[in-house]
């Protein structure tokens, strides 16, 4: 009778998993992309000076931090997480960067095309 109990009692040992920790950099990241979008929305009507000169400084944070976030993602060894938040952070800040640099190109197009057209 006393075999049958020994056998139910878990005698196993394993230690509880630690929780991961959420990365910082991933979190800055996701908020400074977001944070970009809504502050070059929310504030292009009212400054729209200030929204050009600074929509491009949160962009930077966002794909910086973004790097920054997965880099200690995978030197922690699965120990953090936040992989997908430093992704889409990365991937807001590059969109509005690259958005940056296509407009600064169609207007250097405009103005060489107009001066080509009053030089004429």
């Amino acid at each position: 009778m006393t075999e049958e109990n020994n056998s139910s009692v878990d005698t196993s040992l394993e230690a509880p998993k630690p929780k991961k920790a959420l990365s910082f950099f991933s979190i800055l990241s996701f908020i400074a992309g977001i944070g970009t979008y809504v502050w070059f929305f929310g504030m292009v009507s009212s400054k729209p000076i200030l929204t050009f000169l600074l929509t491009p400084f949160f962009a930077l944070i966002a794909v910086i931090s973004g790097h920054k976030g997965r880099h200690d993602i995978r030197k922690s060894l699965a120990d953090m997480k936040g992989k997908t938040l430093a992704n889409i952070g990365l991937m807001l800040g590059y969109v509005i960067i690259l958005t940056g640099i296509f407009i600064i190109v169609l207007a250097v197009m405009g103005v060489v095309t107009i001066a080509g057209l009053l030089g004429s």
